[in-house]
């Protein structure tokens, strides 16, 4: 099986959202940020949303108007990689 990379122009979807399961394109990442709690780095990647998925509440989709998020790679699934 192939190996599916998260990388800048790759289609993805929201995970763990049974609903609403927006779509959105990855602009920017990996970022490692430290995790407070413990020396593990997290990567972040920045990505911009066409419809809203359930991860991210209704106010705050509302109140961006760039609709641009910052999503770890637990919170992502790619549809369709960037060549």
């Amino acid at each position: 099986m192939a190996r599916r990379l998260y990388k800048v122009g790759a289609l993805v979807e929201a995970r763990n959202t049974k609903y609403e399961r927006g779509k959105g394109i990855i602009l920017t990442g990996p970022h490692g940020v430290k995790n407070y709690w413990s020396d593990n780095i997290i990567e972040n990647f920045t990505v911009h949303w066409f419809d809203r998925p359930g991860i991210i509440d209704r106010w705050e989709w509302n109140r961006e108007s760039t609709r641009n998020f910052k999503m770890t790679k637990n919170q992502i699934k790619i549809l369709r990689a960037s060549n």
